[in-house]
């Protein structure tokens, strides 16, 4: 049964983020981990909603793709008051992060605000909403991000839970094994040399 509520969901953990040190570990190893985001009952919350069908606009099983085992689900709209507290709540501060690698680079700067960017990708044709939610096995692995999990059968990760940050390469892909990050630190995060130099 789709939520309703219009409760604005408490999200405590938010306040305690210390964003200075996220961006400084990002810029020194490429990613950085903050500590869980949701309650165990928030968490429970997103794993009870997998499996209905009408909170979803699309299924990739990755396997048929090549992207390893498990699926992901992308979340129709009105998303879940929770997934909107959490994209409203992160981006902003995700977005000052993101804006000065962009200032380091020479790129182009995202809207400073969430309504900012929907409005642009509404503009170049893109209306439907990406936040998603993964759902794995035991043993499953991403190709994309090589990432591997030891969670129960049948259970689902809420990859909000454990919001981990991840530059991506300019190909597009995640680094996220150590020997990735010692071997290409510099090559996938000019940010981080030019800084520095």
């Amino acid at each position: 049964m789709r939520e309703t509520s219009k409760i604005v969901p408490e999200l405590p953990t938010l306040a305690d983020l210390d964003w200075s040190a996220l961006e400084c570990r990002l810029d020194d190893e490429g990613f950085a981990v903050t500590a869980p985001l949701l309650s165990p009952g928030q968490c429970a919350g997103v794993v009870d909603m997998v499996d209905d069908d009408a909170r979803f606009r699309n299924t990739v099983i990755m396997a048929r793709h090549a992207y390893g085992e498990g699926s992901y689900r992308y979340f129709a709209d009105p998303l879940p008051p929770l997934v909107q507290r959490l994209r409203e709540s992160l981006y902003p501060p995700l977005t000052a992060i993101a804006n000065r690698w962009a200032q380091r680079l020479g790129e182009r700067c995202f809207p400073e605000d969430l309504d900012g960017l929907l409005g642009e990708c509404a503009a170049l044709g893109q209306h439907k909403p990406t936040p998603l939610v993964l759902r794995y096995g035991p043993g499953a692995t991403t190709a994309c991000t090589r990432t591997s999990t030891a969670t129960s059968p049948s259970r689902s990760s809420c990859s909000s839970c454990s919001v981990g940050l991840t530059r991506t390469s300019p190909a597009g892909r995640a680094c996220s094994s150590s020997s990735d990050r010692a071997n290409s630190r510099d090559r996938w995060w000019p940010a981080r040399a030019k800084a520095r130099r």
